[in-house]
C-alpha cells in the first residue's frame, strides 16, 4: 500500500513539474529585463514581473516596443500590445522623425522596414545607416534619408524606398541639411537631395559651413584640391580658390551677409571673408588666437 501511495506522489511531482515547465516555456519572452507572456496576438508581463522604465519610455517616444521571444528573435508590440512586427528578426534598431522606421537585421543582412512591416528596403545589405532628419528647404517638409552598402559599393534612399543615389559608390554621407557626399576612385562630389547633380567628384575633401544659429550650411562647402583648401558655393562656383594650407572652419552669417574663414597660409594662421579679403593678417600661430581678435 505504502508502495502504491509512493508511486502516485511521485507520478503528481512529475505532472506538476511537466506543467510548470511548460507554462515557464509560454512565458519565457523577454522586453529588456521584462518577462512577458505571448497569448491571441498580444504581449503581457507576467504577475511576477512589471513594465520596465526602458519599455515604458520606447512605448512613449515610439509607440513601439521591440522584445526577444524564447527562440532569440525579436519583433515588436505597439501601444494596445498588439504584435504588429512579427518574431523573425535577429535584432532591430528604432528610430523616428516624423514617423517611425525599424532597421531590421536578418541572417547577418540588414533591411529597412516601417511600424507596420512594410518593407522599404528587403533584408539583403551589407549595414544600413539613418543619416536623420533633413529639411527640404523652403517648403519646410521632412523627409527621412538613409545610406546603406550592398555588394561593397554605398547609396542612398529616402523614407519611402527611392533611391537618390545607386549603391555604385565607394562612401555616401549627409552634408549640410540638404545635399549628400560621395566618393568614387578617392574623390568627392555633391549632390542635392531632389538628386541633381552639383559637383562631379573633383575634391580631394569636402567639408561642411556652420551658419550663425549653428546649423550646417547649403550654400557653402568647403573643399580641397592638391593639398590646397578652397570655398565654393552650391553652385560649384569658387568663392575662395584653393590656394590655403588648411581651413579650420567657416561661418555663414545670413542674417548679416557676413561670412568669414579661418585659414593657414604659410604656416600662419588668420582670417578672411568669402570675397577672399583678409580681415586678419596672417600672423598668428593657431586658429585661437585670430578668432578671438576677431570675435573682439
Amino acid at each position: 500500500m505504502s508502495f502504491i501511495i509512493i508511486i502516485f506522489i511521485a507520478i503528481i511531482v512529475i505532472v506538476i513539474y511537466s506543467i510548470r515547465e511548460s507554462n515557464q516555456r509560454k512565458i519565457n519572452e523577454k522586453m529588456g529585463k521584462t518577462e512577458i507572456e505571448i497569448s491571441n496576438n498580444k504581449i503581457y508581463a507576467t504577475k511576477n514581473t512589471k513594465i520596465s522604465s526602458e519599455m515604458q519610455e520606447s512605448i512613449h517616444k515610439y509607440g513601439i516596443l521591440s522584445f526577444q521571444n524564447s527562440t532569440g528573435k525579436w519583433g515588436c508590440s505597439d501601444t494596445t500590445n498588439t504584435i504588429v512586427i512579427p518574431c523573425i528578426y535577429d535584432d532591430i534598431e528604432i528610430f523616428k522623425f516624423e514617423k517611425v522606421f525599424l532597421i531590421v537585421k536578418l541572417n547577418n543582412k540588414y533591411g529597412l522596414i516601417d511600424n507596420r512591416n512594410n518593407v522599404i528596403l528587403e533584408t539583403k545589405y551589407d549595414y544600413i545607416f539613418s543619416l536623420s532628419s533633413i529639411s527640404l528647404g523652403k517648403n519646410d517638409k521632412k523627409d527621412e534619408y538613409f545610406t546603406f552598402r550592398l555588394d561593397n559599393r554605398n547609396g542612398i534612399v529616402n523614407r519611402k524606398g527611392k533611391t537618390i543615389l545607386e549603391s555604385i559608390y565607394e562612401n555616401t554621407g549627409r552634408l549640410g541639411e540638404e545635399h549628400f557626399y560621395f566618393k568614387v576612385n578617392n574623390k568627392f562630389g555633391i549632390i542635392h537631395d531632389d538628386g541633381k547633380l552639383v559637383s562631379s567628384a573633383d575634391y580631394d575633401e569636402i567639408k561642411e559651413v556652420f551658419t550663425n544659429d549653428k546649423e550646417y550650411s547649403d550654400d557653402y562647402f568647403i573643399v580641397k584640391v592638391n593639398n590646397k583648401f578652397g570655398i565654393i558655393d552650391n553652385k560649384n562656383n569658387f568663392k575662395i580658390v584653393c590656394k590655403y594650407d588648411d581651413i579650420d572652419s567657416a561661418y555663414q552669417n545670413k542674417e548679416q551677409h557676413f561670412n568669414f574663414a579661418a585659414v593657414k597660409f604659410n604656416n600662419k594662421c588668420g582670417v578672411i571673408d568669402f570675397e577672399n579679403n583678409i580681415l586678419r593678417p596672417f600672423i598668428y600661430d593657431n586658429y585661437d588666437e585670430a578668432l578671438k581678435l576677431k570675435n573682439n
